[in-house]
């Protein structure tokens, strides 16, 4: 690999330990008039994969029509695009086998189309599916039936390793059985990370201070969100009302983004009991203050909380956009929306969501739960076959799609100073899971408890969960059962 592949490479702190395996993998690069750099056998090993070669046979793969794009992709020039053409053709090669995309309707409001292509093939034992990619939130449904294999009894997939999320597997392994995975075979899971843009003019207007500095001195809170976030607003058209049209500290959607604030504040909707199952956590003091904190942020005149009411880049499509056109300071956004706003004539910055006070000691985001999760159906045709090119796919993912997408989608091309790239770092590391809000289809909505009040300006957590309390402890004992609990 080139040298400057290893800045790239040093992006993937999914894990701690990232860096350090990483870094063992790089070469020289050659120019004329230099001399090759002799490289030893630790620097170019990349994994343990053993030497296996399965004749051709074809490998098929369940996925998203909407997110196809992480495993069906041609060369088109596209940097990372390629890079996703070259890692299939890398492992068809090696392991000899023949990728088969059959992609299939799965976006929010089209689950049944492709569980009802998961769940037949099962059921009719034709074996049509060697690996599945599915939406987070709803695949748990078919794992609490039982539809996939358990990964910790399966060869050749190393959940421990750097290129699956170990929080994620940590997180989501109950009584020795683990049923889904992620890490850098996901592309989906890069792009829905949950992070703050901030508009550097309007930063340089209002006197608002270096907020990277803030960042790493640990004093960038929810407080303090609030307080920089009121400097700003105005009635820009003049009409007396406060819409669209005008100027705000803080503007963020009404539902994907509110509901995500219990993870930045280090709350949990669920934690693993003595037992080694999952117990109900929300209802504590601790949510309640975060929740007091937010409601006064999102009803101030300063916040404008429907981007989901009108057409913006925050949900790809077209329309009056604040940020663009230098309306917001703040604005709470995927990852991918760096891409996206990489024409963006004003620069802009990125910086990880506020702590929930200065004595919490990490800064923490999570992503959408439309991230695709990989699953292995219980009648593989070869159970060692779909783990090991399972593996093999998040391994060259790990080491030649990722750093392409990371760092040339994002950084080169989309973040304006190192700063934010070192931000960006941050942020990659501050990712982190909650079983409660993985569940949150068959527990009832967990997801958007928290998120509903803040729009809504409840500030009555212990009357709400109060109502629904008896619904999610027996929804959560019954996938609790699901993984062999016993009464």
């Amino acid at each position: 690999m080139k040298k400057r592949l290893t800045r790239f490479i040093l992006a993937l702190l999914t894990l701690s330990t990232a860096i350090s395996s990483c870094g063992k993998k790089q070469t020289a690069e050659n120019t004329p008039g230099e001399n090759t750099t002799e490289t030893t056998e630790a620097e170019t090993k990349r994994d343990d994969l053993p030497d296996m070669d399965f004749g051709g046979a074809e490998f098929n793969i369940l996925c998203r029509t909407e997110w196809s794009y992480e495993f069906d992709a041609e060369q088109d020039g596209d940097v990372v695009n390629d890079a996703v053409y070259a890692r299939n053709r890398a492992v068809e090669e090696r392991f000899g086998v023949k990728f088969n995309y059959h992609a299939v309707d799965g976006g929010w409001v089209l689950q049944d189309t492709f569980l009802n292509a998961l769940t037949s093939s099962v059921l009719s034992g034709d074996q049509a599916y060697d690996m599945v990619a599915g939406f987070q939130a709803y695949i748990v449904t078919p794992v609490l039936e039982g539809y996939f294999l358990n990964i910790l009894d399966m060869n050749h997939i190393n959940p421990d390793a750097d290129w699956w999320s170990k929080k994620c597997n940590e997180i989501t392994t109950v009584n020795g059985q683990l049923y889904m995975i992620t890490g850098d075979i996901a592309l989906s899971m890069w792009e829905s990370i949950y992070t703050l843009f901030f508009n550097k003019q309007l930063a340089s207007e209002y006197n608002i201070g270096d907020l990277y500095e803030l960042v790493k001195s640990g004093k960038w809170t929810l407080d303090k969100l609030y307080e920089l976030s009121e400097k700003v607003s105005g009635d820009i058209d003049g009409n007396g009302v406060y819409d669209e049209n005008d100027l705000y500290g803080f503007a963020s959607s009404d539902d994907n983004h509110a509901r995500v604030w219990f993870v930045p504040c280090d709350l949990h909707i669920t934690t693993r009991g003595e037992d080694g199952f999952m117990k109900m956590s929300y209802n504590t003091e601790r949510t309640q203050n975060a929740l007091e904190k937010l409601v006064k942020l999102y009803s101030a005149q300063s916040s404008y909380k429907r981007f989901a009411a009108f057409n913006s880049t925050y949900i790809n499509l077209d329309g009056p956009n604040m940020f663009r056109e230098n309306r917001a300071l703040f604005a709470p956004a995927y990852l991918k929306i760096a891409a996206i706003l990489r024409d963006m004539n004003t620069d802009f910055g990125i910086i990880p969501l506020p702590k929930y006070d200065e004595i919490q000691e990490n800064y923490y985001t999570t992503v959408h739960d439309s991230t695709s999760m990989i699953c292995f159906p219980n009648n593989v045709k070869d159970e060692n076959m779909s783990a090991l090119i399972a593996e093999a796919l998040c391994v060259y993912s790990h080491y030649d799609v990722i750093p392409k997408y990371y760092d040339i989608s994002l950084k080169t091309k989309s973040a304006r100073d190192t700063e934010s790239e070192a931000m960006i770092d941050l942020i990659r590391d501050s990712l982190t899971f909650d079983f409660g809000a993985m569940y949150t289809v068959p527990m009832g909505g967990t997801i958007t408890i928290l998120g509903n009040m803040i729009v809504a300006g409840d500030t009555n957590f212990a009357s709400k969960y109060a109502s629904i309390e008896s619904t999610l402890e027996a929804n959560l004992e019954k996938i609790n059962e699901a993984y062999g609990k016993k009464q």
